[in-house]
């Protein structure tokens, strides 16, 4: 994919506090986050960070948004705080 193209995108990974699994995602704007998915459409979870680092590597990014996704915020009736989202550099 071209330079161009992933200017205009952002990486994502969110870590499923609940299950230390991560999952990979690549927001395009407005919000919309589209994830990973197997060949046959399953979302694609990653069982460690470095994993999840890889793979927005090999698609051309050098930093991602580390979104800390926690079960708790969701029981309490909160969305996810700014402090629960990090930048982080992928390489």
């Amino acid at each position: 994919m071209s330079n161009a193209v992933r200017q205009t995108e952002k990486a994502v990974i969110v870590s499923c506090i609940d299950t230390s699994k991560y999952l990979v995602g690549i927001e395009a704007g407005k919000g919309t986050i589209t994830y990973q998915r197997s060949p046959q459409g399953e979302l694609m979870f990653y069982g460690c960070l470095n994993l999840a680092k890889a793979s927005l590597v090999d698609q051309g990014f050098r930093v991602a948004t580390l979104v800390m996704d926690s079960p708790y915020d969701e029981m309490i009736g909160e969305e996810g705080h700014e402090s629960a989202s990090h930048e982080i550099p992928l390489v």
